[in-house]
């Protein structure tokens, strides 16, 4: 059972709850048993339940100081940034919406595709094993007029042939 001066400080539109309280980063806050909590997961949890683990509250209203908890849904997090469409801040509009845009790519930017054995999970996300080969491919790849060994054109190894070179000197 949430406090009465939770519900105080709760204006109630046709549509959203809004919280009218404190707030931070753009979603209400308020203190309980000395504890501050977002106002909104305190709502969700009080009539619907706690959040489980490994999931968070997408506003589906898209409004963030919204406590309505039939506008709340548990989600991870990748499905939240998939949905997100607004946010608080111009950063966190941009952040929001290149994640999005980016989760929703089937394809990479040369247009292979982001699905079995060409996907790849990098620290910076999903990336084309195809692309990754033929970036290492041009950076080990060298055309050389060679005075040493007399070679010229197209030499596939840089690094052998330039251990090739060490090892006759």
């Amino acid at each position: 059972m949430l406090p009465d001066r939770f519900w105080e400080r709760v204006e109630k539109t046709p549509t959203c709850w809004l919280w009218t309280g404190a707030t931070s980063q753009g979603y209400g806050h308020i203190r309980v048993n000395g504890k501050v909590h977002r106002a909104h997961r305190l709502s969700y949890e009080d009539a619907i339940g706690p959040v489980p683990d490994g999931l968070e509250l997408d506003h589906l209203c898209h409004v963030t100081v919204c406590v309505n908890p039939a506008h709340l849904e548990a989600v991870t997090h990748s499905e939240n940034m998939r949905r997100s469409i607004t946010a608080v801040t111009p950063a966190e509009i941009m952040r929001r919406s290149i994640t999005g845009q980016r989760s929703r790519q089937t394809h990479c930017l040369h247009g292979h595709p982001f699905a079995g054995d060409n996907l790849i999970f990098a620290s910076k996300g999903r990336d084309c094993r195809t692309c990754q080969h033929e970036k290492a491919l041009r950076r080990n790849t060298i055309r050389v007029d060679c005075p040493t060994c007399g070679r010229s054109g197209v030499i596939s190894n840089r690094a052998r042939h330039e251990r090739e070179h060490s090892v006759s000197a």
